[in-house]
């Protein structure tokens, strides 16, 4: 049994044309306030839950400790993202030119 391997068409004049463009930052900024802004919304979703079963005006615990659990994984994945860029960025400030 032969497996051809395919090769990817890259040659130093195409990796040289591929350049970031100023609107992929963009696209990375809104990309990190979209995630802040849900957060923070799916934050006060899991909030004004909380509030309600302890006020008695919900006895539905599981949709309360889902909201809280979906609340606690986007500050956990803003942490790691966050945790990455500091990383990435010392790992810059490391290069010696």
């Amino acid at each position: 049994m032969s497996v051809r391997i395919q090769p990817l068409g890259l040659t130093p004049k195409n990796i040289s044309d591929r350049k970031a463009t100023p609107a992929s930052a963009t696209d990375f900024g809104q990309l990190l306030n979209g995630l802040l802004e849900q957060a923070i919304e799916r934050q006060t979703v899991a909030d004004e839950l909380s509030a309600q079963l302890a006020l008695g005006q919900t006895d539905d615990v599981a949709a309360v400790m889902i909201a809280v659990e979906k609340a606690a994984l986007c500050w956990q994945l803003l942490q790691q993202v966050r945790n990455k860029l500091v990383e990435a960025w010392q790992e810059v400030m490391r290069i010696q030119v």
